[in-house]
């Protein structure tokens, strides 16, 4: 083989495991923002139960109109939260990278090749069906994460409002008592 030929195989394979890193960074990318998302909900939940036990003592003192409405947008705002977070991890369908039965059977099939020159000329197209298959995994990959992301960051938003209308609430609840006590 030639200089032009190895230096063109190892080209080919360093571009093959760019792709494979690459493939690793967006599947660990792909787990953090589950984690991400399991952590919102988490949290929207142990409000979502703290509104409700502030529920039971506020039904007792005759709340106000705006501390109804602040109630009832605090609760819509962390279900909203949940179903983001949820939305953001339910099961998907994914363009997977190529599997070893895939290439096993290529490999298979150019080993079938007896004809040297023709050999030269499959293997190169054999890399670049590979680096095909991983460039679209790839891209797939990157574009499920994103809209992901996207749903995390847009319930970690709703969290965030809902968890200051509930301790604006709250904080009502605790200082307007206290300053009827006060005049």
């Amino acid at each position: 083989m030639n200089d032009r030929g190895s230096s063109r195989d190892r080209l080919l394979t360093d571009a093959l495991q760019s792709y494979r890193d690459e493939y690793r960074d967006l599947s660990d990318t792909w787990r953090h923002i589950d984690s991400k998302a399991q952590g919102t909900v988490a949290v929207a939940g142990i409000f979502l139960a703290a509104v409700f036990a502030f529920v039971r003592n506020l039904v007792t003192s005759a709340p106000g109109t705006s501390e109804k409405l602040l109630l009832v947008t605090g609760v819509l705002l962390l279900v909203a939260a949940v179903i983001l977070s949820v939305f953001a991890l339910r099961i998907r369908e994914v363009v997977g990278p190529p599997l070893g039965q895939q290439i096993d059977g290529q490999i298979r099939a150019l080993l079938q090749v007896t004809d040297t020159e023709e050999l030269d000329e499959r293997v190169p197209r054999f890399v670049g069906d590979q680096l095909t298959m991983w460039r679209n995994a790839n891209l797939h990959a990157h574009g499920v994460n994103k809209a992901k992301a996207d749903l995390v960051s847009w319930a970690q938003f709703v969290l965030l409002i809902a968890m200051v209308i509930v301790s604006v609430l709250v904080v009502l609840n605790i200082v307007t008592p206290m300053l009827t006590q006060v005049s």
